[in-house]
């Protein structure tokens, strides 16, 4: 009895429209972590809470733990002019940094959330030792879930990367709490009059 081959939806569509097929072209695993790996001195955190709560609750919490020994760094992914670029920035110490990742059409805001949180931990991780406690925030829920649960999607490249090289290295901080909120980088940010991607 022979056995046939029969193609995959995915190899058809390669076959027929081989112009769509580049060499940046991401490349999804079905794992990038062991079942037993976490994060390492981080935790994320999404609240239970309506959208319109979330802002108020926010607010509230800033005001009841205003210590000098508390890191806030807010983050954001988002596209400009056909550009994805990624930004982090802390009013705590006044340092921003950013990350271009290239056209619309060879990445998206998703992975850029993703960029931008791994901006933030780099960042906690450079801070002076005199904090220690850090609460990173981001207003994209999924990217939270995707370094605190990696699966099969866009942007494992950079979710391994914050695997292997973003552990906060600040002897100083207890750790970091990657915290969903709602739009407040933007917010931050006009405050600062500056654009996020600009330094």
């Amino acid at each position: 009895m022979n056995s046939k081959t029969f193609m995959s939806n995915l190899e058809h569509l390669v076959k027929q429209y081989p112009a769509y097929v580049t060499e940046t072209m991401e490349e999804i695993h079905p794992y990038i972590k062991p079942p037993w790996w976490s994060l390492t001195n981080t935790t994320t955190h999404i609240a239970n809470i309506p959208k319109d709560k979330a802002k108020e609750e926010h607010e509230n919490f800033l005001k009841d733990n205003s210590t000098p020994k508390i890191l806030y760094i807010y983050t954001d992914g988002s596209g400009i002019e056909n550009h994805i670029g990624a930004a982090a920035y802390s009013p705590t110490i006044s340092a921003v940094a950013h990350d271009h990742l290239g056209k619309a059409d060879n990445t998206n805001v998703y992975a850029a959330e993703l960029m931008a949180i791994h901006l933030g931990v780099k960042m906690a991780g450079k801070s002076p030792e005199q904090y220690d406690k850090c609460y990173i925030y981001v207003d994209n829920q999924s990217s939270i879930q995707a370094i605190d649960k990696p699966k099969q999607q866009s942007g494992q490249y950079i979710i391994r990367n914050y695997k292997t090289k973003g552990r906060v290295s600040n002897s100083g901080l207890n750790g970091c709490q990657v915290t969903w909120t709602l739009l407040e980088m933007r917010k931050q940010m006009k405050k600062r009059k500056k654009q996020p991607w600009k330094s």
